[in-house]
C-alpha cells in the first residue's frame, strides 16, 4: 500500500498505471543508478521515484545484472536491459 501511495504522491494517475510500454535508458544513466543504488542506502523505490523511473523492479533487474555479471561483463548486461 505504501508503495502505492509513493507512487502516486510522485507521479499522479501514471504512478499507480504502471508501465506500458518499455523505456528505454541509455547506458550511462543505468550504471549511474547502480553505483548510486550500490553506494547508499537509498531504497529501491526512493531511487526510482528521485530519478522518475516509474517502476523500482527496473531497477532491481539492474543492479541484479551487474552483481551477477561481475565488474567484466557488466557493462554489457546493464545495456541489454530496458
Amino acid at each position: 500500500m505504501r508503495k502505492w501511495v509513493n507512487a502516486y504522491s510522485s507521479f499522479g494517475n501514471e504512478g499507480l498505471l504502471g508501465s506500458h510500454s518499455n523505456k528505454h535508458y541509455s547506458f550511462d544513466f543505468k550504471l549511474y543508478v547502480v553505483e548510486f543504488y550500490l553506494t547508499t542506502d537509498i531504497s529501491y523505490q526512493e531511487l526510482a521515484i528521485t530519478e522518475g523511473i516509474l517502476t523500482p523492479t527496473v531497477i532491481t533487474r539492474w543492479v541484479s545484472a551487474f552483481k551477477a555479471e561481475g565488474t567484466k561483463n557488466s557493462i554489457e548486461s546493464i545495456k541489454r536491459i530496458s
